[in-house]
C-alpha cells in the first residue's frame, strides 16, 4: 500500500464515523429529546409519580406531556407542530398525539 492509499482509506473511515454519529444523534434526539433542555423528568415523591419540572420556573408538567425537541415549548395535544417554532413532532411525541375531538383523554 501506498501511503496515499492510507490516507485516503483513514479519511473514507473518518467521514463515515462522522455519518455514523451524526445520524445516532438524530435517531437518539428524534424519538428521545435533546440532551439540552430546559425541561427534567424526576419522581415527585409525594404524589409518587415521575413529572416534567421546568429548571427555569420549576413549574411542574404531567408525564405524558409533549414537549417540542427544538425550542422545549409544550406541544397543545391535537397540534402536530409545535406552536412555537413549527418543528414536528418526534416519534415520542407522535405517541402523545390527540386529534380533536378525542374522548379518552386519561392522565395519570
Amino acid at each position: 500500500r501506498t501511503m496515499a492509499k492510507f490516507h485516503s482509506d483513514l479519511e473514507a473511515a473518518k467521514e463515515e464515523r462522522r455519518k455514523d454519529y451524526i445520524r445516532k444523534e438524530f435517531e437518539i434526539s428524534t424519538t428521545f429529546g435533546s440532551r439540552i433542555t430546559k425541561w427534567e423528568l424526576v419522581l415527585d415523591e409525594v404524589n409518587d409519580r415521575k413529572v416534567f419540572v421546568s429548571i427555569d420556573t420549576l413549574e411542574q408538567l404531567h408525564m405524558k406531556t409533549a414537549i417540542c425537541e427544538k425550542c422545549d415549548e409544550i406541544i397543545v395535544q391535537h397540534e402536530m407542530n409545535c406552536t412555537g417554532c413549527g418543528f414536528p413532532r418526534s416519534a415520542k411525541n407522535q405517541k402523545l398525539f390527540r386529534p380533536l375531538g378525542y374522548k379518552d383523554i386519561t392522565l395519570e
